[in-house]
């Protein structure tokens, strides 16, 4: 649910305003946001990133999935440093970057008035 928001939120707003570099850092980490706490356990993920999916049925199938390479659970925590995944730093800075994007706007166009 959370992402689907995420996602409609910046597509309305891609549309409004084109390549917008704080849109997407803002919108990036509020996706990292909800993938850090699918990590944490703090809400559900997504299905479809759920490891240990079916099966393949047929040696084609087989060979494709091997193709595509192993599959992890978005609530595995690959590599963290101090307690803070990659998804949480992702968020810190995605979400710092932003906003002093959005802070140096605004004291341009205040500037500018």
């Amino acid at each position: 649910m959370i992402h689907r928001l995420l996602l409609s939120i910046f597509s309305t707003c891609w549309q409004r305003q084109r390549n917008n570099p704080l849109l997407a850092l803002l919108v990036g980490a509020g996706i990292a946001a909800f993938h850090a706490g699918v990590e944490q356990g703090w809400w559900k993920g997504l299905e479809a990133c759920a490891a240990g999916s079916k099966a393949p049925g047929t040696l084609e199938g087989a060979f494709e999935a091997l193709k595509k390479g192993p599959v992890a659970s978005c609530s595995d925590i690959p590599w963290q440093l101090f307690g803070i995944s990659m998804a949480g730093y992702n968020f810190l800075i995605s979400l710092a970057v932003g906003l002093f994007g959005l802070l140096a706007a605004r004291a341009k166009l205040r500037a500018a008035a």
